[in-house]
């Protein structure tokens, strides 16, 4: 299946603001401003002042459609070290980027405030429940290093299941999504179920041909992959016996076997959806 680019973003259009400041506009200048703003979001910066690549940006081959192009830039847009840029786009991204800075450094200052806490509970308490409060990234280090060093690493493992299940679209990332915990229980299906990386975005993209919205959490996979596992570890059925010496239940092969899962997988998972997804990762 084709995947889906994580980097399409949602952005704010105040219709009203809009409807004021180009009420005078013609239909072809009001496409050409649109996919300009769209083109600005998606991709996070101005566009060059390339003529030829604005026009294909904005689909604009005939002449007409290309001197729309250029009334929307000179009117909107102001040009400033070869790229045309927008005012409000540009306060908007400036925006994003402050309020993701500010998302990575709580994430940072929780854990290291669960850390010490834990720490501090541990000296206090002396006894064995206290270690159960460590930072997970500890946790997350200890078992995967006893992964055999063949399987993918944790960060590599993580950063192709988020992009499988296309997270990036979340605005902003659930906190499910989010620190050591969820790479943790990412890659558990490869320690405790014994999946390849590819069997697990295999089951990660039959899920989200059925349900495209991607999940609050990785637990929303787990019955899945769970399934899958279970079917691997199935012996294929024996013919019987008898004198017809027909098979009543032909052994398939190991490709058929995790197809089947899968389909079945995707199954599970769209009826269990929305239950799982109310209840985070």
């Amino acid at each position: 299946m084709t995947r889906r680019k994580s980097d399409s973003l949602w952005y704010a259009r105040y219709v009203g603001d809009y409807r004021r400041k180009t009420q005078h506009l013609s239909m072809l200048e009001h496409g050409a401003y649109t996919l300009l703003l769209d083109y600005y979001y998606s991709t996070r910066r101005a566009p060059d002042a390339n003529a030829s690549v604005l026009h294909r940006v904005c689909m604009a081959f005939a002449p007409e459609e290309q001197q729309a192009v250029q009334r929307v830039l000179e009117e909107f847009f102001y040009l400033e070290d070869g790229k045309w840029k927008h005012e409000r786009a540009e306060e908007e991204l400036a925006k994003r980027r402050e309020i993701s800075k500010k998302r990575s450094q709580a994430a940072k200052d929780r854990w290291s405030d669960d850390d010490a806490n834990a720490s501090a509970s541990e000296h206090a308490n002396g006894d064995a429940s206290a270690y159960a409060k460590r930072d997970t990234a500890t946790a997350t280090a200890r078992i995967l290093s006893s992964s055999s060093s063949a399987r993918a690493s944790p960060s590599d493992l993580f950063d192709r299941v988020w992009e499988a299940a296309d997270i990036g679209k979340l605005v902003p990332v659930p906190s499910h999504w989010v620190g050591p915990a969820a790479q943790l229980h990412v890659h558990r299906w490869v320690n405790d179920l014994g999946l390849s990386e590819s069997e697990i975005i295999g089951v990660i993209d039959a899920c989200r041909e059925r349900h495209p919205d991607p999940p609050n959490g990785p637990k929303a996979f787990d019955r899945a992959m769970q399934r899958l596992a279970a079917e691997k570890a199935r012996d294929p059925m024996q013919p019987t016996e008898g004198p017809s010496d027909a098979r009543r239940y032909p052994p398939r092969d190991a490709a058929e076997r995790r197809n089947a899962a899968w389909d079945e997988a995707a199954t599970i998972y769209e009826g269990r959806y929305g239950a799982v997804e109310g209840g985070g990762g």
